[in-house]
C-alpha cells in the first residue's frame, strides 16, 4: 500500500512525463485544427491541464488505495479503523491500538 506522499510523487512523476508530450502536441495540433495560439498560451494551457491531471490522478489513487482496506469498528471508541491496526479479543470484539494503550 502507498502512503499519501508516495501517491502524490507517483502522480506528479507520471504527469511530468506527459507534460512535455502535451506541450509539443499543442504546437502540432492547434494549427491543424485551426486554433490560433502563441507559445505562451500553449504553455499556460498545458500547465492548467497538468494541474488538473495531477489532482485527478492523486484523488483516484487515494480512493482506490482506501477502497481496498478492510475496516472494523472499535468497541471502545466506536470509530471505524483499518484492520491492520485493530486487535480482536477472545470474545470477538475489535479494539484499536489507541484504546488498547489506555
Amino acid at each position: 500500500m502507498q502512503t499519501k506522499k508516495q501517491s502524490l510523487v507517483e502522480s506528479i512523476t507520471n504527469t511530468a512525463v506527459g507534460f512535455g508530450i502535451s506541450l509539443a502536441a499543442t504546437f502540432l495540433i492547434f494549427p491543424i485544427v485551426g486554433v490560433e495560439s502563441t507559445g505562451t498560451k500553449n504553455v499556460l494551457i498545458t500547465i492548467f491541464f497538468t494541474a488538473v491531471s495531477i489532482t485527478r490522478s492523486y484523488l483516484l489513487r487515494r480512493y482506490f488505495n482506501n477502497a481496498n482496506i478492510e475496516k472494523e469498528i472499535c468497541e471502545c471508541c466506536n470509530k471505524k479503523k483499518d484492520l491492520n491496526i485493530m486487535h480482536i479479543d477472545s470474545d470477538g470484539n475489535w479494539f484499536c491500538e489507541g484504546c488498547l494503550k489506555e
